[in-house]
C-alpha cells in the first residue's frame, strides 16, 4: 500500500511481525487457500487483517496490478493454525482476552 507510512505507529507494529499474521493452508478441491485462526488473536486483530486483505486488493485493482495474491477464505468453522507461538509486545487489544487471562504472570 502506496500510504503507509500514514497508518498509526501500533498498526505499522502489528503488521512488521510475522507472528501476527494468520497462516493458510491450500484446499485443493475449492482451490482456495483457507485461512486458519490464530488462538491468540482477537477478534478485532481478525477484522483488522481481512480488511487490510481487502483494501491491499483494491490498491492493486486501481493501479492496475493484476493481483498474484493468494484467494484466502475463511472457513464457516473456524481451522486452528499449528503455530502457537504468540508475537510479544504487540497492543493489549490484539490479543484474545480469554487467551491472554491462561497466560501465566510472567509472559503478560
Amino acid at each position: 500500500m502506496r500510504h503507509r507510512a500514514k497508518f498509526p505507529p501500533r498498526y505499522r507494529k502489528v503488521c512488521s511481525d510475522v507472528l501476527a499474521h494468520s497462516d493458510d493452508e491450500f484446499n485443493a478441491e475449492k482451490k482456495v487457500y483457507v485461512i486458519k485462526s490464530l488462538p491468540y488473536h482477537s477478534k478485532n486483530a481478525n477484522k483488522f487483517f481481512r480488511r487490510l486483505d481487502v483494501e491491499i486488493l483494491k490498491e492493486e485493482e486501481i493501479n492496475g496490478k493484476t493481483s498474484r495474491k493468494r484467494i484466502r477464505k475463511l472457513p464457516k468453522i473456524p481451522a486452528v493454525s499449528e503455530f502457537k507461538r504468540a508475537p510479544k509486545n504487540l497492543p493489549i487489544d490484539f490479543y484474545n482476552l480469554n487467551w491472554f487471562k491462561e497466560l501465566p504472570p510472567t509472559q503478560k
